[in-house]
Formats: C-alpha cells, sequence, structure tokens
C-alpha cells in the first residue's frame, strides 16, 4: 500500500507557436544574464565578460578584456613535460 497517492497529471495542449514563443523569450533571459569569470593563467585579476551569445564572441570580449588577439584564448592549457 504505498503511501501517498499520485496525483493525476492534466495535460494541456498549448498552441506549438506560443510554446516556441515561450522558450525563446526565456533564451533571450539567460543569454542577457550571463556572466562569464575568466582569469589568465599566470594570475591575472578576474575580468567580467558578458553579453555574447555564442564562443566566438565570448573569446573575443576576453580578448577584448586582456589587450590581446582572439586567436591566442585558449581553454584549455597545454600540457608542458
Amino acid at each position: 500500500m504505498p503511501l501517498f497517492n499520485r496525483k493525476t497529471v492534466h495535460k494541456i495542449k498549448d498552441d506549438p507557436a506560443a510554446v516556441q514563443n515561450k522558450h525563446n523569450e526565456h533564451d533571450d533571459q539567460v543569454k542577457q544574464n550571463l556572466v562569464f569569470h575568466c582569469q589568465q593563467a599566470q594570475g591575472s585579476p578576474t575580468g567580467l565578460v558578458s553579453n555574447f551569445s555564442n564562443v566566438r564572441e565570448l573569446y573575443q570580449r576576453v580578448a577584448d578584456c586582456y589587450d590581446f588577439p582572439s586567436d591566442e584564448v585558449s581553454p584549455i592549457q597545454p600540457y608542458l613535460p
């Protein structure tokens, strides 16, 4: 005998356009709220990077924060023997 009875789930069929619009609004809010904390490997001050929507823009913003070319931004530390 279960201690708790399962509640019935009432599924409401939403308009697909309304559902997509709801997801787009949420995605826009998430994009606006993202703040990336970055720091150079040798221990520079922490930079706060925001207003980016993809990785390429993130790398460009990090490069702008530390005044070096975006092709020098690397998310992975290379192995040094």
